[in-house]
């Protein structure tokens, strides 16, 4: 027998945090939250015993925002990847600063990664943080792995740029003259992503409203 409350305590912190990952707003993210521990105690017949209940537990969450991301308008379509570069996932992305996202506070880091279009900001998720392959992704998403791709290559460049950018800025507060290459070096993509996950793997963030 689950105790739901108990698990709500223990369980929601990090599930929120997956949540908000995935959603900009965090009454929002809380919302499916709480829709998810709903879906969870519905379907908890579907628990068939076998892996960790905490595992299961979290796929029910995910799919939970992930049905309310298929659901807004706009969401990608197979035939996005017409009008994207496609690219392979082992391609090296050209500027990545690994310091700048170490140093960024996590409110700042989201910030940033809530500017991207949320089917960039899902497809960087699911790949980067959650450790979904594209053949995974495409299926959950309900696009090609070529599209996924394509969504992670856009959403990584972005992220560079943006986090260049502000550390340039900060830069020109500090009035520093010193070349940015000396503070900070180039790397390949699946590094890039290691430094993200690292920051945004255990994002925890205590609920505000109880189940």
């Amino acid at each position: 027998m689950i105790n739901w409350e108990v698990t709500y305590a223990k369980e929601s912190p990090r599930l929120l945090g997956l949540c908000r990952r995935y959603v900009g707003d965090l009454a929002q993210a809380e919302d499916l939250l709480h829709e998810g521990f709903l879906t969870a105690m519905s379907k908890i017949d579907q628990y068939s015993g076998r892996g960790a209940f905490e595992g299961w537990l979290r796929q029910v969450v995910l799919s939970t925002v992930l049905q309310h991301l298929r659901k807004q308008k706009g969401q990608p379509a197979d035939h996005d990847v017409d009008t994207l570069e496609v690219v392979n996932e082992e391609d090296e992305v050209p500027t990545a600063w690994e310091p700048v996202a170490q140093n960024l506070t996590m409110d700042q880091l989201l910030a940033i990664v809530d500017q991207l279009p949320s089917h960039h900001r899902a497809v960087f998720n699911l790949y980067v943080i959650d450790g979904y392959s594209h053949k995974e992704i495409g299926k959950m998403l309900k696009i090609s792995p070529g599209t996924s791709k394509s969504h992670l290559a856009r959403a990584r460049k972005k992220l560079q740029q943006w986090m260049l950018a502000g550390a340039q800025e900060e830069e020109q507060k500090k009035k520093k003259r010193r070349r940015l290459a000396f503070f900070w070096f180039i790397l390949p993509g699946a590094k890039f992503d290691q430094a993200m996950r690292d920051r945004l793997e255990d994002l925890t963030i205590t609920p505000q409203r109880e189940m």
